[in-house]
């Protein structure tokens, strides 16, 4: 990415590969940074996180975080990215926090300048809220034949609820979460929940914004 766009968040060029077009539809926070943050590609969710501005902000072409602390942390992640070294790192506080993955890309570096001290570029990715599993359970569900209300207690479900919790969110009976469970199951071909979920959690998830 050589530009930004007039909200001065990053964007994808006119002439984007396959590729990057694809990372459009990932429901994960993508960007490759250099060692100072400076954006050099986001895909659709990380502008998101931007335009959001809880966890995230752009301080020029740079990556800042909300709170200031974090920012210095993100520094240190990114130069031992620069030196090779990959490492997880969580920002922020609360359901805003992110957990994020720094990734040297070797032999990817700035080939419009000379060589520079910060030419090395850096993948950083991380998972928003839970807004992708939802729609990527919404394609699950229609490709397996299950009703809306199974879908929705699937969710539940790979969120890490219990049926008693489903039942009390959803205000119904036990009995009536666990017969949907037992037709997922059935739908499915899964043996146990946890079948269920390991199968609904192989989906790769998609930005909603994308199967809007």
């Amino acid at each position: 990415m050589h530009g930004l766009t007039t909200t001065g968040l990053p964007s994808i060029d006119n002439d984007a590969t396959a590729a990057q077009a694809a990372l459009e539809t990932i429901g994960w926070s993508v960007m490759v940074l250099d060692a100072d943050a400076a954006i050099h590609y986001a895909n659709l969710a990380a502008r998101n996180e931007l335009r959001d501005g809880s966890t995230f902000r752009l301080n020029g072409c740079n990556l800042v975080t909300v709170h200031g602390e974090h920012t210095q942390e993100l520094r240190r992640a990114l130069t031992g990215a620069q030196h090779g070294k990959r490492s997880m790192l969580k920002i922020g506080f609360g359901p805003t926090a992110r957990m994020l993955s720094f990734v040297p890309l070797a032999g990817v570096a700035n080939t419009t300048t000379p060589p520079a001290v910060n030419s090395q570029r850096i993948l950083v990715i991380w998972a928003t809220d839970n807004k992708p599993l939802r729609s990527t359970l919404c394609l699950f569900a229609m490709a397996t034949g299950l009703t809306s209300s199974e879908r929705e207690v699937l969710e539940e479900l790979c969120m890490g609820r219990q049926a008693q919790a489903i039942a009390f969110q959803r205000d119904v009976k036990l009995a009536t979460v666990r017969s949907q469970i037992g037709s997922i199951r059935s739908k499915l071909g899964a043996h146990s929940v946890h079948e269920v979920i390991a199968g609904a959690l192989t989906m790769p998830p998609l930005n909603p914004r994308v199967l809007a």
